[in-house]
């Protein structure tokens, strides 16, 4: 079975997929975008270090050689020996230092712009190392010859500007090509940033349809309570809930409160066997039963007999369930008090029963106080046809007579208690011929009017012998009870139904007031048989109306 609605359990189960279904998604989402923005940020690193790194070559380089420039000065300017030792190991290693600095540079290249520019700039390194070599060995010779010395340093001069214009050029392309990486680092930056951006907004799209869908089962949850807590309050049936395991009854509604006069807080304490009072081993075996049908989860429909608060005995009719509430199996138990019509039950069958004595009583009486009498005037008079001597004739003809009326009473009554002629004759027939016995000396008014469409149905037998008895007893009780002078009878058809109405001029009797009789009760069992209706409107003195409504199916009419 099914849960009758979900609970908080089945709501937490919701949620907790929810949840997971939404970080299944955003997790992955977010680890990539976390990826690929260190990604970013880590070239973006290595795009500056690579730039530092170049930068400072270069700038070391450059130093280096106005380092060695200003060294070969000093010397030239000086002219003191003294004044220069230990320059020329200084001078050496700076000129190594920038040529180093050079090579390095050139290993961090990844540009045709950069080798070419950098070609350059070794080509006038390498000048300005030869010129100032030529510097050293003027000044380590002492030649101090004003030409050539002016024109060395001419020459270093124009030497350290194109050195300087080629750094500078060199320089300003490795920044370029660094803002220019940066920048599309950044763009991709951005790019993520809005990615992630959008991602956020879907996340909290998913997280605000989440939070409605929710909203909507909370809201539904609500109504569904609201309907099903209505629905069990106030059913017109007895219903409790009982716990599977304890077999106690978890709760009960107003029904059955009203029913077996215990209160809610009573039902609590009790179980289905304190309704029935059982114990012993009947008590066992009604729980085993009950848990076997709650492994099973089958439902059962059964009768018992149950017991009030006040002692009072009900019999019922158990319809039993296996249900989950809140994940938490139960059975869900309706009760149905059958004991009205248990006894209704029995006062129709002691109606039939005695409606089957009075029959039969009657048709003895018919036989001992008609039949048998007119059998004895036939014997008697075959007694005096065997004892007389002469003129036998009209003892003869007094017995033949005798017996031609036994058998016309004796077909009466077998007509009366089984009328086989329906089986040949139409019901407008078997009326007239009914209406005929029952009025024999003509002392009753009788209108008997009728569709002339009936005369083509296809009846079913059933139907006829049913309809006649109905007439046959409403006759019978007119005639017994009502004085009346004047009867109609109606029978027609319309909308494939069978309609006959019987109304008489009689004294009447008041419809609240009068018990139902077994006549009447016979009447309308008959007709409900068919599912049929049948109606009484008598007032006193005012006479009565019988209504039979039979519907006739579409196939049966010609």
């Amino acid at each position: 079975m099914k849960e009758t609605k979900p609970g908080p359990r089945t709501l937490s189960r919701i949620l907790i997929i929810s949840y997971t279904v939404l970080l299944v998604f955003v997790v992955p989402v977010r680890f990539m975008e976390y990826r690929q923005t260190h990604a970013a940020v880590t070239k973006i690193n290595e795009i500056s270090q690579l730039t530092s790194r170049k930068l400072t070559l270069l700038t070391t380089s450059s130093n280096g050689i106005d380092s060695a420039w200003n060294l070969l000065l000093l010397k030239v300017y000086s002219n003191q020996k003294k004044t220069t030792e230990g320059n020329d190991d200084l001078l050496k290693k700076l000129l190594s230092e920038t040529g180093s600095n050079l090579s390095a540079f050139e290993k961090l290249i990844s540009n045709k712009s950069e080798h070419m520019i950098l070609d350059k700039v070794i080509a006038l390194s390498n000048q300005k190392k030869q010129l100032t070599d030529s510097l050293y060995a003027s000044i380590v010779k002492g030649n101090f010859a004003p030409g050539k010395l002016h024109l060395l340093v001419s020459n270093q001069i124009n030497l350290s500007e194109n050195y300087e214009a080629a750094n500078h050029q060199l320089v300003t392309l490795v920044n370029n090509e660094s803002k220019e990486n940066i920048a599309a680092v950044n763009a991709h930056i951005l790019l993520l940033a809005k990615r992630k951006e959008l991602s956020s907004y879907f996340v909290i799209l998913l997280l605000l349809m989440l939070g409605i869908s929710i909203g909507n089962t909370l809201q539904r949850l609500r109504r569904t309570e609201h309907k099903y807590r209505v629905l069990f309050d106030f059913n017109p049936l007895p219903i409790w809930f009982v716990d599977v395991k304890s077999l106690k009854i978890l709760e009960a509604n107003f029904a059955a409160v009203k029913k077996y006069g215990y209160s809610k807080e009573d039902f609590l304490h009790l179980t289905p066997f304190d309704l029935r009072r059982s114990d012993g081993n009947e008590k066992e075996n009604l729980e085993s039963e009950f848990r076997s049908l709650s492994e099973a989860e089958n439902s059962f429909l059964t009768n018992a007999k149950h017991y009030s608060k006040t002692g009072e005995l009900l019999d019922v009719e158990i319809n039993s369930n296996v249900i989950y509430i809140n994940r938490k199996k139960v059975f869900l138990v309706s009760i149905n008090d059958v004991t009205e019509k248990g006894k209704l039950e029995k006062e129709l069958t002691m109606a039939i029963i005695k409606t089957q004595e009075k029959e039969r009583m009657t048709l003895g009486e018919e036989l001992h106080d008609n039949v048998l009498q007119i059998l004895a005037s036939v014997q008697l008079y075959l007694d005096l046809c065997i004892k007389a001597k002469r003129d036998k004739k009209e003892y003869l003809k007094e017995a033949a007579r005798n017996i031609a009326l036994v058998t016309k009473e004796i077909r009466s009554l077998s007509h009366q208690a089984a009328p086989a002629f329906l089986e040949q004759r139409s019901l407008v027939d078997a009326i007239h011929k009914l209406l005929e016995d029952m009025n024999p000396e003509g002392t009753l008014n009788i209108n008997f009017e009728f569709d002339a469409q009936i005369l083509l149905l296809k009846m079913e037998s059933d139907v006829k012998l049913n309809m006649y008895r109905i007439l046959q007893e409403q006759l019978n009780n007119i005639k017994k009870y009502s004085g009346a002078t004047e009867i109609h009878i109606e029978l027609m058809f319309q909308n494939n139904t069978l309609f006959m109405n019987i109304t008489d001029d009689g004294i009447g009797f008041d419809t609240s007031e009068v018990k139902t009789g077994i006549g009447l009760l016979n009447m309308k069992k008959r007709a409900e048989l068919f599912s049929g209706t049948f109606t009484i409107d008598s007032t006193p003195q005012n006479g009565c109306k019988v209504s039979i409504e039979i519907p006739l199916p579409t196939s049966d009419s010609a």
